[in-house]
């Protein structure tokens, strides 16, 4: 018997002990699907949901704004009742606004923006959808047309660089890499940031698409966490366009083309550190299941790793050899 779980089941749905020990019996006095299972009944729906948010709200309510006492308590349960809570917030809506704030911080939290992150996060956990729209292609068709697209513009790519003079193929085959890196970051990236409800969608958008399919791999995104948004946009608005020109310089062999690969790569490499360094400190448990995580989280990424350090390894080489014949060519005068 799960004694702690069991009294954590009444207090949060303050049903008697009779009730608690069958539905807890009948779930293997697992607290997450009791806890379920007695929210799934239609009666207490019913009697629930009209009332339930009001009692949380008027729980943390701070008598005084000037004050943390209830961002406090609701940190506390939130901590110790984390699971408690998550489920609690998947079953109730509401729309109420707790706002504390105090000298040192502010703090505005929308009850209904939390519960919308949550909902996203038990439906991508759980693989079903029920306060959302579900993704309406499957994972192969979006990997299908991704591939098949990046492709064609790799193959464009790598022809339309034949016809420059005297470029190695290391050069093209950068030329290949910054017009597929940036175009996905523009295209795809750009999408995420600029369409904050993409997960509402209920025609099947393919770009709409791959974003409900990639946040199995990483909830932050159907949450619109802030920091994914930041780097994301950052990465769409700067780097997209600053890999464009890339593509441009080393074509029309600009003197600053090594630089700006570097710059670009740095910056890369900053989005991508940061980007798995916040989850680590979230605690890293985005993903629907371990076949997600390794797939879409850290195959998908690792790309954005390895690569723009073998660049910024060339031009760093190519750099330091220019500057090398310079210096030789001075000296010699």
């Amino acid at each position: 018997m799960n004694k702690l779980g069991f009294q954590q089941f009444i207090s949060v749905t303050g049903a008697s002990e009779k009730v608690a020990i069958q539905i807890m019996k009948t779930n293997d006095w697992h607290l997450e699907g009791a806890l379920e299972a007695y929210y799934s009944q239609e009666h207490i729906k019913a009697a629930t949901e009209k009332n339930r948010w009001e009692m949380l709200f008027n729980k943390y309510k701070d008598p005084n704004v000037d004050m943390i006492n209830g961002v406090s308590l609701f940190r506390n349960d939130i901590t110790r009742l984390s699971r408690v809570m998550f489920v609690l917030y998947c079953q109730f809506s509401s729309t109420r606004t707790l706002f504390f704030s105090s000298p040192v911080s502010q703090l505005s939290l929308n009850l209904k923006v939390l519960k919308s992150y949550l909902s996203q996060e038990r439906v991508l956990k759980s693989g079903t959808e029920k306060n959302g729209n579900p993704g309406r292609t499957s994972p192969s068709h979006i990997v299908g047309v991704y591939g098949l697209s990046s492709f064609l513009v790799v193959l464009f790519m790598w022809i339309f660089s034949g016809f420059v003079p005297k470029i190695s193929k290391t050069d093209r085959v950068l030329m290949c890499w910054w017009i597929f890196t940036g175009l996905t970051h523009m295209v795809l990236e750009g999408y995420f940031v600029f369409t904050p409800d993409f997960y509402k969608k209920t025609t099947p958008v393919y770009l709409a698409e791959v974003w409900k399919e990639y946040s199995k791999g990483d909830s932050r995104y159907a949450g619109r966490d802030a920091g994914v948004v930041s780097v994301e946009g950052i990465t769409a608005v700067i780097e997209g366009p600053a890999c464009l020109l890339a593509v441009y310089a080393i074509a029309a062999k600009k003197s600053y083309r090594h630089v700006l690969q570097i710059a670009i790569c740095l910056g890369q490499l900053y989005g991508t550190l940061v980007y798995f360094i916040t989850a680590i400190l979230d605690g890293d448990n985005f993903s629907a299941s371990p076949f997600y995580y390794y797939a879409y989280y850290i195959f998908a990424n690792q790309f954005w790793i390895w690569i723009p350090t073998l660049i910024v390894i060339h031009c760093w080489k190519k750099i330091c050899a220019a500057v090398k014949v310079h210096e030789q060519k001075t000296k010699t005068r």
